[in-house]
């Protein structure tokens, strides 16, 4: 068979289909409980792609899917607001010995937050979302540093084998965006862990990830 590939907590699963039409095997994890029958639509023309769905919770210890040469964890983290142990040991016992986690999260650090809290803003969640929201808050419990990143991947049994730091909030070209805000623009090139966002590509210690 072709490359596994699982992505934990897709939902949309735009990023799925892509890449079962790109020639991998599919599977997408939700914890379909959240959702009821809201989004069955979805999630049927999702499996109409070739994309397998499991009703999975990863932030509970128990059996895991199967295991994948890649697992992916993108804008999911920073939603959930207790220990990530538990979590991450799932992610571990789903890879392949020789496979590779990829985790994405936002940049607490991101240049315009790191201005905005010299102003007295917070770069946290805003206070007003969380006390209008019903229980259980679900925006941004907690954003990351690099430095937490690499942290939790040690502490997980795992190393780091690429970094990725990139931007999403941005309009216009590169001379365009240094000729409107030349500051931030030269500080997130300079400096690409003052960006929005941050991934991890990790791999088991003592492991390679597999030639792909």
């Amino acid at each position: 068979g072709g490359l596994t590939l699982c992505d934990v907590g897709g939902f949309w699963g735009v990023f799925p289909i892509t890449m079962r039409q790109l020639g991998y095997e599919v599977t997408l994890t939700e914890s379909l409980k959240y959702y009821g029958t809201s989004f069955e639509g979805l999630f049927d023309d999702i499996r109409a792609q070739g994309v397998r769905i499991v009703d999975y919770d990863p932030f509970k210890l128990g059996p895991v899917p199967d295991q994948y040469d890649m697992v992916t964890v993108m804008a999911v983290l920073e939603h959930y607001p207790h220990s990530l142990k538990v979590f991450m040991t799932n992610m571990y016992s789903m890879m392949q010995p020789t496979g590779g986690l990829y985790i994405e999260v936002p940049n607490v650090a991101y240049w315009p937050k790191r201005m905005s809290l010299l102003r007295g803003r917070t770069p946290l969640a805003d206070l007003e979302n969380i006390y209008k929201s019903e229980t259980p808050f679900i925006g941004h419990h907690h954003e990351f540093t690099i430095a937490e990143l690499r942290g939790l991947a040690s502490w997980s049994g795992l190393e780091i084998v690429r970094e990725f730091f990139f931007t999403y909030s941005v309009t216009g070209g590169f001379w365009k965006r240094l000729w409107d805000k030349p500051l931030e623009t030269t500080v997130q090139l300079l400096w690409p862990e003052t960006r929005e966002c941050m991934a991890v590509l990790c791999q088991k210690k003592g492991d390679e990830v597999r030639d792909r």
